[in-house]
């Protein structure tokens, strides 16, 4: 009892030796360490499966030990797969932590623009409608310039989701009043062919910028 780690980082230390000291890693390939977490999740699922809250409570009074158990599968997978992929979760979950924090702190309900990120994307883009180039608006009393709204291909709310900023020029798209709310309001369909299309126009340049998304990805965030 009185080797037992004293904190996180020495607990996983635990787990990888005695993973070492067994020669399993020659088992736990990235996928299945990935499967494995999903399987040992599901087998804590299945203590509450079709259960009502009466029987839940008795679960948890009468097999706290089943429960424990299992909590300590996910974290032994989790620590392998942290291990494997060089992520140390202790500064992962705090990173986390503080990312969320700032967001929640924040007195606006969205996160802070650049003003001047969006105008160097709207001059790149030479204030035309990038969705449609043959779009006319109007002359621009701020700009001089035709008027083009600046737009977020992986929207400002998620920056949270994100190590690197996504409010850069890479990431700004200049559109045209009625093409800007076509990926707001239009009808399913439509926005998803506008956002697949900027998606692989703009996907090289946001990996350069250390954004990398998913197709699949970007089109949840759009509710698609």
């Amino acid at each position: 009892m009185n080797n037992r780690p004293k904190n996180l980082e020495g607990l996983i230390d635990k787990i990888i030796k005695f993973r070492e000291e067994r020669d399993w890693k020659q088992f736990h390939s990235l996928k299945d360490l990935c499967l494995g977490i999903g399987i040992e999740v599901a087998e804590l699922q299945e203590l509450f499966l079709w259960k009502t809250d009466k029987q839940i409570e008795n679960l948890i009074k009468t097999n706290k030990e089943q429960l424990s158990d299992e909590l300590a599968d996910i974290f032994i997978f989790l620590a392998y797969l942290g291990n494997d992929l060089n992520i140390n979760l202790n500064e992962a979950v705090l990173n986390k932590i503080e990312k969320k924090s700032k967001k929640s702190n924040s007195s606006s309900p969205s996160w802070s623009r650049d003003g001047d990120i969006a105008f160097t994307a709207l001059d790149n883009a030479d204030f035309h409608c990038e969705n449609n180039s043959g779009h006319e608006t109007f002359i621009s009393a701020k700009t001089g310039h035709q008027f083009v709204e600046a737009h977020h291909l992986v929207p400002m709310e998620f920056q949270g989701d994100f190590e690197a900023s996504i409010d850069v020029p890479e990431n700004i798209i200049s559109l045209c009043p009625n093409c800007h709310r076509a990926f707001h309001n239009s009808v399913e369909e439509t926005k998803s062919s506008v956002v697949r299309k900027f998606y692989n126009c703009r996907k090289d340049l946001l990996v350069q910028r250390e954004i990398e998304i998913s197709s699949e990805r970007l089109l949840e965030f759009y509710k698609i």
